[in-house]
């Protein structure tokens, strides 16, 4: 933000919208919240009093702190449900409580696969069976040969996020080598433990041991309560800056990573030397190229900062 400002264009740069400020020495971005009036959210049920329930869902994301937000201006919070139920929720199940609702629409959802049903944790998968449950993704040579060798990086008893892209590859060659049930994985929603989901549904984890709102889990990221990530990138300059986020012509957001990268003591990227094009093969542990990307992916100077080779070094992170 100190380069580029804290924008991502000449509108929203303006200084009322979000800056740099301190506080005890420690270094912030102060974002000026406009006044939400109206919060439109689904859960799975509503019991007689109006208290809603996620049960049928994999994530809650901040359903209730948006609701509360709303209340304090004095809006409208409207809840959709699939079904309405007399007996009333248990209160530790009650993610948005009656009182903070003015709204239920119920509208029947459309019947659910089986699939889908178990990442709600309606039932035990058992951890043998945690693969065959996951969307697989396509079999990239260089994303198996990456996958391979990152997840060589983790340490029984870690604690774990695991980025999107070829950095999945490395939960996939956790559970191979047995470490996967050593390890405890994590992912920005607010599922602890499992395995995460590829594709459309990424965001929820099977088998899951926990699920709770996404603002605590930044609070577990931005205190360095993880031990290890992985991350790709889209660049790396000679200092060792990663740019993550801003390719040419385009604005991917940087998401969690910032907020990941800057606090956990290991901290490894996973990306090719180039791409656009590459192609590797891999016989009997020899990789061979045998056609090179377009796209450098090491580069002078990165496009944009997300990660900081610098503070990184000051932090003692290992990369």
């Amino acid at each position: 933000p100190r380069r580029e400002g804290p924008g991502i264009n000449r509108i929203s740069i303006d200084d009322s919208l979000v800056k740099h400020v301190e506080v005890d020495g420690d270094e912030f971005l102060y974002y000026k919240l406009p006044k939400i009036t109206i919060a439109l959210i689904k859960g799975t049920a509503a019991d007689r009093k109006g208290n809603i329930t996620f049960d049928d869902m994999f994530m809650s994301g901040d359903a209730l702190s948006i609701c509360q937000a709303v209340k304090a201006n004095r809006g409208k919070v409207i809840v959709q449900v699939d079904r309405l139920v007399d007996t009333p929720s248990r209160p530790r199940n009650a993610i948005i409580p009656g009182c903070l609702v003015d709204a239920i629409v119920v509208a029947e959802p459309e019947k659910r696969n089986e699939a889908y049903t178990a990442l709600t944790g309606s039932f035990e998968i058992p951890y043998k069976d945690w693969y065959t449950w996951s969307e697989k993704i396509e079999n990239v040579s260089t994303g198996n040969i990456i996958g391979k060798r990152a997840a060589q990086e983790l340490r029984v008893d870690d604690i774990v996020n695991i980025g999107i892209g070829i950095p999945e590859m490395v939960s996939r060659y956790a559970r191979k080598s047995g470490m996967l049930d050593m390890v405890t994985l994590t992912v920005e929603s607010g599922g602890i433990g499992g395995f995460p989901v590829s594709g459309e549904a990424f965001g929820a984890m099977i088998g899951a041991a926990s699920v709770y709102d996404m603002a605590n889990q930044f609070d577990l990221y931005d205190n360095g309560g993880l031990d290890i990530c992985f991350m790709g990138a889209l660049e790396v300059d000679k200092y060792g800056n990663i740019n993550a986020h801003r390719g040419p012509g385009a604005f991917a957001g940087i998401g969690g990573f910032a907020n990941i990268t800057a606090k956990t003591p290991t901290v490894v990227f996973c990306m090719t030397f180039d791409a656009k094009g590459l192609e590797v093969t891999q016989k009997k542990g020899v990789v061979t190229i045998q056609k090179e990307g377009e796209i450098a992916k090491f580069v002078e100077k990165v496009n944009s900062v997300s990660f900081s080779a610098k503070r990184a070094i000051e932090n003692g992170q290992k990369v």
